[in-house]
């Protein structure tokens, strides 16, 4: 009888620790990966509309920006080496306001947008925003197509080779986007 107890003490705690594996992996994945056929032709239109046109309202010139937004809490200048010519340096500006982080790059005389973070509704078009849960946003876009800490999509139809956009999750609910837009 003792035995039997025994036994069956034993072959419950590995149950638990089964399960207490299960739950940790569970939580650890808690934004489902696309293997490239999990989307339906909505969730792609979506994704790509929502990357190519869903920010508004961000210029891609310092000048613009500061009349636009108006003038930021802070300014970083960053040296940055240049993609064509090593020895040339470009400048990479990080403009920073509540809610906001926008980062230009300067090459040459000429400006363009290398990254936006937005953590309000202001410059955001659409039905994706800060603040909808992650389920929602999985049931607009389909699965997040980058593996990592933040889920995110590749546009495969914008005008920008490799535009993207990353989210930030907090307890399952969308806090921030960070568009970026390669060069």
């Amino acid at each position: 009888m003792t035995r039997c107890a025994v036994a069956l003490i034993l072959l419950a705690a590995a149950a638990c620790g089964r399960n207490d594996a299960r739950n940790q992996a569970a939580s650890q994945q808690q934004f489902p990966v696309d293997d490239g056929r999990n989307t339906t032709f909505q969730q792609d239109s979506l994704r790509d509309w929502f990357i190519e046109f869903g920010l508004v309202g961000i210029p891609d010139r310092e000048s613009d920006l500061l009349a636009t937004v108006g003038v930021p809490d802070s300014v970083v200048r960053l040296g940055a080496a240049n993609v064509m010519d090593p020895v040339a340096f470009d400048t990479v500006v990080e403009a920073y306001y509540p809610g906001l982080t926008v980062s230009l790059l300067k090459q040459s005389g000429a400006e363009s947008l290398q990254s936006v973070w937005v953590a309000d509704t202001t410059f955001i078009m659409g039905p994706i925003r800060p603040g909808m849960d992650s389920l929602t946003l999985v049931s607009r876009l389909g699965p997040s197509m980058v593996q990592g800490s933040r889920p995110g999509y590749v546009c495969a139809a914008c005008s920008v080779p490799n535009q993207a956009a990353f989210f930030d999750l907090v307890n399952g609910t969308v806090s921030a986007i960070l568009f970026t837009f390669p060069h």
